[in-house]
């Protein structure tokens, strides 16, 4: 019978992989063999999925340990975690290839084989193929001593047993923010995703405030409460939670606490699973026995305390597990809901160095990835990278992913940014204009959209709601009359399509809160002088300085007018 061997690695490992592969080869023409690695997911695959199908396969794992395999947090944190499962389960062998100096020997899979003899580092031996030669020696022995538990396929758990519906499918890939890319038609979040650092205090030492990947949550069994400012990436942390716990063979529920109006959580949980999964009765999940819970935005829950705190309590009876997010002002009372009680709480970090550098790499890969060759990345990825810093520390935009995204776009469209003339609203004014490039609406056409999304957003604003199917028509008459004449068809469409406007429940909004933020600050930036009612508005904005949107529609008309009386009047409060 064929042996399965997988290979994980640090790609900065590269020449190792390759150098183990040469020495594998008469085993796999023998047919004793077949190996797999990363190497062999082509184009538009789903390289996560590839790699756990190829994992839960193996029958002997090989990991090529060296510092750099040690630090990556896919390596250590899933592919030797999985390994160790089906090691346990009786699936497959882990035989660890020392190839470089390191400290692995306290590491969770030190007690398994490991090869060349002693554990001596590949690169250390005077003579490269003796030191390759005694570790297939060893590995032929091992190969020759494995039987493998041959597990029932009714009994595996894996993603191809969990069937999403389209919906859930859809909402898992959205990056719920304009991006355009000229490698690739569409760029969905799991080819971007780069998941951020956590800072949490040790319960063991209260005063030791530690930083670790939110990775490390998945493993955590306990309840968890996330906490960030807005545009940190909770809700894409979420979908990535709940992508890894289907992999993993287990049903999470994504749940937005803004949709919750009623204390009585069964209506919506078996909505969520109708919603969510496909051919899932509400009486089979609730008889799963590992049941999870993604709640997003607690602090927008549509209940009053006490009802907030009675639901909090039922679904704490309900799942097993739960994870929630919240914007980090909902820390300082989380204390006083008795149902968060046994919640660990941890703080979403911004983006430090490393997590800038692996998002620019990904996004630089796009469409690429098998092409590109290391040279040609890490050239460009310093000089992106130079560029984002720049920006960054000069505090121009934060260190979060959407920013640093909204600057790579910019840097491939070959945008002459000046980075002392960058400012806040001209991330999101060149995201714009990029989309309507993206959507092929004429450059003569960008006014008439842009005041289009500006009295809409005004609308809103003034109205305080999105407006419904009715008020929408009425809203384009009234447009019409006022200004040039358009089809609203044909605007809605392309705003729609391409993820500026959003509709839903019959009603259209802006999907994005920065980009209606953004629209708004302008229509008020351009009629303040002109309307009595947009000045009035401009002083609700001023007297509620300590909302967050409030304060976000401020920001952004100091973007839109050179005309000081916004800063003058900001001083006043």
């Amino acid at each position: 019978m064929e042996i399965n061997v997988f290979i994980s690695y640090s790609h900065k490992d590269e020449v190792f992989r390759a150098d183990l592969e040469e020495h594998l080869s008469m085993l796999r023409r023998r047919g004793v063999i077949s190996h797999w690695d990363d190497r062999k997911i082509l184009a538009g695959d789903d390289w996560k999925g590839e790699i756990n199908e190829n994992l839960d396969k193996a029958d002997i794992v090989l990991f090529l340990i060296s510092p750099s395999f040690l630090a990556s947090d896919y390596c250590y944190d899933i592919e030797v975690e999985k390994a160790i499962e089906n090691k346990e389960s009786g699936k497959c062998k882990i035989i660890s290839v020392i190839i470089r100096p390191c400290d692995w020997h306290d590491c969770n899979f030190s007690n398994f084989q490991a090869v060349p003899k002693d554990g001596k580092p590949i690169n250390t031996w005077k003579d490269k193929d003796e030191a390759w030669l005694d570790a297939i020696t060893e590995i032929k022995g091992q190969i020759s001593k494995f039987t493998p538990i041959e597990t029932p396929p009714t009994l595996a758990l894996n993603s191809d047993y969990i069937c999403i519906t389209p919906l859930a499918d859809e909402w898992l890939k959205d990056t719920e923010i304009m991006l355009s890319h000229r490698k690739v038609s569409k760029v969905i979040l799991e080819d971007i995703y780069v998941v951020p650092d956590i800072e949490y205090e040790d319960s063991k030492a209260k005063e030791n405030i530690k930083i670790k990947s939110s990775i490390s949550l998945i493993k955590d069994h306990r309840n968890f409460l996330v906490s960030g400012e807005e545009q940190q990436g909770k809700t894409s942390l979420l979908k990535y939670y709940y992508s890894e716990f289907i992999k993993l063979g287990i049903k999470p529920i994504y749940l937005d606490a803004e949709i919750i109006k009623t204390s009585n959580e069964n209506k919506a949980i078996s909505k969520l699973v109708n919603e969510q999964y496909e051919n899932l009765s509400i009486d089979e999940y609730l008889s799963d026995d590992n049941r999870i819970l993604l709640i997003d935005n607690i602090e927008k829950i549509g209940l009053n305390d006490k009802y907030r705190s009675i639901f909090l309590e039922n679904i704490n009876n309900v799942f097993d597990r739960v994870i929630i997010t919240c914007h980090n002002t909902f820390s300082y009372v989380h204390n006083e809901i008795s149902a968060l009680d046994n919640y660990e709480t941890v703080d979403l970090l911004g983006f430090g160095h490393k997590n800038r550098e692996e998002l620019v790499k990904k996004w630089l890969s796009l469409g690429q990835q098998e092409s590109i060759s290391d040279t040609d990345l890490y050239r460009k990825c310093d000089k992106a990278t130079a560029r984002l810093n720049i920006i960054i520390k000069r505090n121009i935009v934060p260190a979060k992913p959407i920013y640093v995204l909204m600057l790579l776009q910019m840097f491939e469209a070959n945008t002459q940014l000046k980075t002392e003339l960058t400012s806040y609203g001209h991330c999101y004014q060149q995201l714009i204009y990029q989309t309507f490039e993206n959507a092929r609406i004429r450059s003569s056409d960008f006014d008439k959209y842009l005041n289009v999304l500006s009295e809409l957003a005004w609308w809103i604003l003034y109205n305080d709601r999105n407006p419904n199917d009715h008020e929408l028509n009425i809203f384009f008459e009234d447009y019409c009359k006022k200004f040039l004449p358009v089809n609203k068809k044909e605007v809605i469409e392309k705003l729609v399509s391409h993820s500026i406007l959003n509709s839903s429940n019959y009603r259209t909004g802006f999907k994005y809160p920065y980009i209606y933020y953004f629209f708004a600050g302008k229509k008020i930036a351009e009629s303040y002088r002109d309307s009595d009612n947009v000045r009035n508005k401009a002083e609700d904005l001023l007297s509620l300085l300590h909302r967050e949107d409030f304060a976000n529609i401020l920001i952004f008309i100091t973007h839109h007018t050179k005309d000081s009386w916004v800063l003058s009047e900001i001083k006043k409060y």
